[in-house]
């Protein structure tokens, strides 16, 4: 819509991602070890890190570096003995990021941890508040 295509074209327009362990920009956070992902961070994550591996090891690969990012992609979320979740969605979910990142020209998107109630964070006035004051 158009309303979206004007938003994005400004400079202070920020995108915030938010999600679980299943949420895609939480899957690219965890590639990279970045909660700040623009479209090189999620290409690079595509094309180095998980394309051409099998299930199996994108899901060893994941979980590991999801171990190692735990501070700063889900500091309230680390569980060393869980599996990385959905191993069968991990290239469909990052080619999904990187296709509509590259289509509507989004720069970048900022990931928060959320578990559940995400309507709830977008009425959150506390959280936005501070979103802009950390200038995000």
């Amino acid at each position: 819509p158009d309303w979206l295509a004007d938003a994005l074209k400004k400079e202070s327009t920020r995108i915030v991602g938010f999600g679980h362990t299943t949420s895609i920009f939480r899957l690219a956070a965890d590639c990279v070890g970045k909660v700040d992902l623009d479209r090189s961070v999620v290409q690079y994550a595509l094309y180095n890190i998980l394309l051409g591996k099998t299930e199996s090891e994108q899901a060893t690969l994941l979980r590991a570096k999801s171990q190692e990012y735990a501070s700063i992609v889900s500091p309230y979320d680390y569980r060393p003995d869980t599996p990385y979740p959905e191993t069968n969605l991990l290239l469909p979910k990052l080619a999904l990021l990187f296709a509509v990142m590259t289509h509507l020209e989004i720069p970048s998107v900022h990931y928060e941890y959320a578990n559940g109630s995400c309507l709830g964070i977008l009425l959150h006035e506390d959280f936005w508040k501070k979103q802009h004051n950390d200038g995000l």
